[in-house]
């Protein structure tokens, strides 16, 4: 095994990913190259210095910046900010639409000659 191909696999070497072929191969590349070894160490060392930080969150604003950008781009159909009395939420008109339906329903039922429990 080669230098790039040894240092390709320090990742999947050191989380233990690699088949027990490719282990054997990377570790005796470690045991006779001096370079990829103090490579390795350094690989190592960061690896550990990287897992002492503190998890990193969003910035203060983000959501607020995602849905002004996703705002922009739909043209304020969505995340749109409504005046009052100027839309009809969609969850009202389908109750509208509904309840005309049932109303036109029974409205022809009872007004057939048999009523409404005939069949």
């Amino acid at each position: 095994m080669d230098h790039q191909a040894a240092q390709e696999r320090f990742s999947s070497y050191r989380d233990q990913e690699l088949g027990p072929e490719e282990t054997r191969s990377v570790e005796e590349h470690l045991q006779t190259c001096r370079a990829c070894r103090r490579q390795y160490a350094d690989f190592q060392e960061t690896v550990a210095s990287l897992g002492t930080l503190p998890p990193a969150g969003p910035p203060a604003n983000f959501a607020e910046g995602v849905f002004e950008r996703v705002r922009k781009r739909s043209h304020g159909r969505l995340f749109s900010q409504r005046r009052r009395g100027m839309a009809v939420p969609l969850e009202w008109l389908s109750l509208i639409m509904l309840v005309a339906v049932v109303a036109i329903y029974l409205l022809f039922r009872l007004s057939s000659p048999f009523g409404l429990f005939s069949k």
